[in-house]
Formats: structure tokens, C-alpha cells, sequence
């Protein structure tokens, strides 16, 4: 059985086969660096708001070498500039990172060793 499409549709059926595309193998990359990733944190440097949401300026160090990140948040405000939240990345490639901005980082969570976390760590109990 031939389907037969108007050619006016050809650019349409081709944008949205990228779009399901790109979205598949971005929902990979994301799948991949939970499994693999590991923890550091990042500092909220500034934020620009933009029509697409709120675009997020940070930065984050692992192994000595700094590095700087950003990306579209539906939860930081310009409030959180200046604090630190969780960025989970891939130990070879820390430029393929996932800032997670629902985990600020408690005060009782020191500076991230210069390799990062497995896990993230949790405050110890005081006793």
C-alpha cells in the first residue's frame, strides 16, 4: 500500500521528523548520564530571562579545570544567583553535563572534592 503526501507537506513531515529525532537522542543523553554520570557542584552565575523560559548561566570545577554551563530552567529565578546546586556529569566528557535544579546543595555540604561523587552526599546527623 503507497501513501501518497502533497508535496506542500514534504518540509513539515521533514521538521518534525527532527524534532523526533533530536528529542529521542537528547532523552538518551539524559538516560546515559544518570546511569553513568557522576556529582559535583555547580554555582548559579547569572540568570537571563528569554521567551522560551529562564536561561541559566553556571560554572563548576572537576579535576582543577573549570568549566561553564547553561541552559533553560523552569524552576531558578533570578533569586538563586549565587547558590550552589547538583550537576551530574559524564566522568570523560564533563561538558556533557545535567544541572539539577530541583537539588540545591544544603549549607552543611562542603566544597566537592576535586573528582567529584559517585552519589550525592548527604549531611551527616549531628549528635
Amino acid at each position: 500500500m503507497k501513501i501518497a503526501v502533497d508535496k506542500k507537506y514534504y518540509s513539515t513531515i521533514i521538521i518534525i521528523t527532527i524534532i523526533v529525532i533530536v528529542s529521542i537522542v537528547g532523552f538518551g543523553k539524559g538516560c546515559y548520564i544518570q546511569k553513568k554520570g557522576i556529582y559535583t557542584v555547580a554555582i548559579v552565575k547569572d540568570i537571563e530571562g528569554t521567551r522560551g523560559g529562564v536561561l541559566c548561566n553556571f560554572y563548576y570545577s572537576y579535576k582543577g579545570v573549570a568549566y561553564e554551563g547553561r541552559g533553560i530552567s523552569a524552576s531558578i529565578r533570578k533569586k538563586d544567583e549565587g547558590k550552589r546546586f547538583y550537576i551530574q556529569f559524564l566522568q570523560g566528557n564533563p561538558s556533557v553535563k545535567s544541572l539539577l535544579e530541583n537539588c540545591p546543595v544544603p549549607d552543611c555540604i562542603g566544597d566537592p572534592p576535586p573528582e567529584g561523587w559517585k552519589e550525592i552526599p548527604k549531611c551527616k546527623e549531628i549528635k
